[in-house]
């Protein structure tokens, strides 16, 4: 029997996903006269709004979710409330404005019940400072390119079984969605040993019966460690060098609050920073324990403006065999850090 599945990836889409536009009820313009305007409650809202929504909003253009300039001017504070606890719910109750705008960007904003009505309402105090619509770095022309893949993409009759290998423990901080941030897969190239990352902290290898055990906890290694504000930002990657059997050497790229070391590279004094990024080489004492144990050196830390598209992914080439030219050469994949959403150039 042929099984259809429509799979959408919702992993860690910040606050207020669908937001712009009229409200459910087709008004262009709402009395929301009660938002503080204290500029304690803006300050703290622009915070819970850095760590929370920036990752895909912005106050210039589209980006993964609208942009929200004037979005106070359209949609009511109780509105926005309700939508942030729970976004799916209004959804799925029919709200015109919901529904038609999860159709424009094909997704699914999780639930932010955990946030309490205060830092809901910070958040928004925050928004009603950008109403000003003509402020807007860029405009619709109608020009823009609205589906780039016009053809719907055909099933195909693959189907492909499914086995329970392991489970991961909760890393989360009361009960909060995701349970688990994992990441990445890979293997020690020697032995063939699995291990795998979760954003949060912890590298896992897996025992001969696929049990995790914490091979790293970068948390007690790094006390400057940050897995926050959760949408990039943490654990990010690791590499086991190819001769990781002799010379006991791994690198893992990890996050830190702005300011915790020298920064290799930066940004002009005028470009804020929320985040580092940091690449470090650490030497095992025994390559065959179960468990991390030995020294580090920091290669290199980057600057970043946001907490997505940072230093991703650190790999060394599988394929690469010893006597090759990249035999042994670490690659390291750096994106922009947001800055494009921010309206900085990327270079």
């Amino acid at each position: 029997m042929k099984k259809r599945s429509h799979i959408i990836a919702t992993a860690l889409l910040p606050l207020l996903y669908f937001l712009y536009a009229c409200n459910s009820n087709g008004e262009t313009t709402v009395d929301n006269s009660s938002i503080s305007k204290d500029p304690s409650v803006i300050a703290a809202g622009g915070v819970l709004f850095s760590n929370n929504c920036s990752g895909c909003h912005n106050f210039r253009w589209d980006g993964i979710g609208p942009q929200l300039t004037g979005v106070t001017t359209k949609l009511s504070a109780d509105w926005l409330l309700r939508f942030i606890k729970n976004p799916q719910q209004i959804i799925s109750s029919g709200d015109a404005h919901g529904v038609e705008l999860s159709k424009k960007f094909k997704g699914v904003m999780p639930s932010f019940a955990s946030l309490k009505d205060d830092e809901i309402n910070a958040i928004i105090s925050f928004l009603q400072t950008h109403k000003d619509t003509s402020q807007r770095l860029v405009k619709n022309n109608g020009k823009e390119i609205t589906n780039p893949i016009p053809d719907s993409i055909k099933l195909s009759n693959l189907v492909i079984g499914l086995k329970l290998i392991t489970q991961f423990p909760a890393t989360s901080n009361n009960g909060q969605l995701p349970l688990t941030r994992i990441t990445k897969l890979d293997f020690q190239p020697t032995t063939g040993k699995l291990f795998v990352l979760d954003l949060r902290g912890k590298l896992y290898s897996l025992d001969k019966n696929n049990k995790p055990i914490v091979y790293f906890d970068i948390a007690k290694l790094k006390p400057k460690f940050i897995n926050e504000p959760g949408l990039a930002t943490g654990f990010g990657s690791f590499a086991f060098h190819p001769d990781f059997a002799k010379n006991g050497l791994l690198y893992t790229a990890h996050t830190e609050a702005p300011g915790s070391g020298k920064a290799d590279f930066h940004y002009p004094d005028s470009i804020e920073a929320t985040v580092q990024w940091v690449l470090t080489e650490w030497k095992t004492v025994n390559p065959a324990a179960e468990t991390f144990s030995g020294t580090s050196r920091e290669l290199f830390r980057v600057n970043m403006v946001t907490g997505i598209h940072g230093m991703q992914e650190i790999t060394f080439n599988p394929h690469a065999k010893p006597g090759d030219d990249d035999y042994g050469l670490l690659y390291v994949g750096i994106g922009d850090g947001g800055s494009v959403e921010h309206g900085y150039p990327s270079i």
